[in-house]
């Protein structure tokens, strides 16, 4: 019955055309029910919601210059999308707020636990006088959740999300891909995008000053977004910045192990924590960072002698930072 399941799950994830399939429906927001006329409708590009603040929706079916939210003519400027005639755009920073705007949507379908995903997205800042839009951030990424985050329930801002981009990027112009890999630790769902660091973990730089009311904005257009087992579905071409989840993995050796496996971490905190989980998402192995400490080297050794052979996702919590990679046990 296993065999089959996961042989049905291979088939759903595989294309007419023999590629992998983008789990994110409507990933160029190309699709929509109603053209934009305001601001804070990225509601109307299918399948999307809002999940905080007021995310905004563009697309070339706006031509009422004075609405502002066509493509490539808008109120913040002029871009040409990065596929197709929509993008949608978002506050992602303003430093006399805590919060920044955020939107979702629900993969088609869940994640497989101990499996790569490839993800990426088209990035382009903004630099507009008419709106104060007046300068540029990192750590934008997508936030990966068993439960769906909406207006009636905020994502946690703990300096922790999947996937997100340590760079700041400063195209006004053109679109930059932020893209890189992550294995699922969970059967997430959904994904929502934004920017889920505080003041402190983000790195700013701005444009231009606002002379006697000065405050730092931040915002960007984003297009294609997608999520993939398949490298090619996802387009990661050479050119683009890789996240940072991506720069700082872990490896884990042997893999496949009988008994025992290094880990190994740059950079790790002495004080990380290592689990290990099962498929089904449970944790088989926690180990206290009381207990136990990753040496100077950023090694650890760790022991699976006594679990069941299978496949296992390695979780280590590094300070602020979260890092899996899949294990074999023999």
């Amino acid at each position: 019955m296993k065999k089959i399941f996961l042989f049905i799950s291979i088939c759903f994830l595989i294309g007419k055309n023999g590629e992998a399939q983008n789990l994110v429906p409507n990933p160029s927001f190309e699709e929509y029910d109603l053209c934009p006329d305001g601001d804070g409708q990225v509601w109307k590009a299918e399948s999307w919601y809002i999940v905080e603040m007021t995310p905004d929706y563009f697309n070339a079916c706006c031509t009422n210059q004075l609405q502002g939210f066509g493509v490539p003519n808008n109120i913040l400027g002029y871009r040409n999308a990065a596929t197709g005639n929509a993008y949608c755009g978002f506050v992602s920073y303003v430093d006399y707020s805590a919060a920044s705007e955020k939107f979702g949507v629900e993969l088609i379908s869940p994640l497989i636990i101990g499996t790569k995903y490839y993800v990426s997205f088209n990035l382009s800042s903004v630099n507009s006088h008419l709106t104060d839009a007046n300068g540029a951030c990192n750590k934008i990424g997508s936030l990966f959740s068993t439960v769906k985050y909406d207006l009636n329930n905020f994502p946690p801002i703990n300096n922790f999300c999947q996937f997100y981009s340590d760079s700041i990027v400063t195209d006004t112009i053109g679109w930059i891909k932020i893209k890189g890999s992550m294995i699922a630790d969970s059967a997430y769902r959904y994904l929502t995008l934004g920017d889920f660091f505080d003041s402190f973990h983000i790195d700013t730089l701005s444009y231009w000053h606002n002379p006697g009311n000065y405050f730092l904005a931040v915002y960007y257009y984003i297009d294609d977004v997608c999520v993939s087992p398949d490298s090619l579905a996802c387009d990661l071409n050479p050119d683009g910045i890789y996240s940072s989840p991506e720069k700082n993995s872990i490896t884990l050796s042997p893999n496949p192990t009988q008994n025992n496996f290094h880990l190994t971490m740059p950079g790790a905190n002495a004080d990380a924590q290592i689990q290990i989980y099962n498929l089904l998402g449970q944790c088989v192995r926690f180990v206290n960072p009381d207990s136990f400490r990753i040496d100077k080297s950023s090694n650890a050794t760790i022991d699976v002698s006594d679990l069941p052979s299978g496949i296992y996702v390695v979780r280590v919590i590094s300070g602020n930072s979260v890092f899996t990679q899949k294990l074999v046990k023999n």
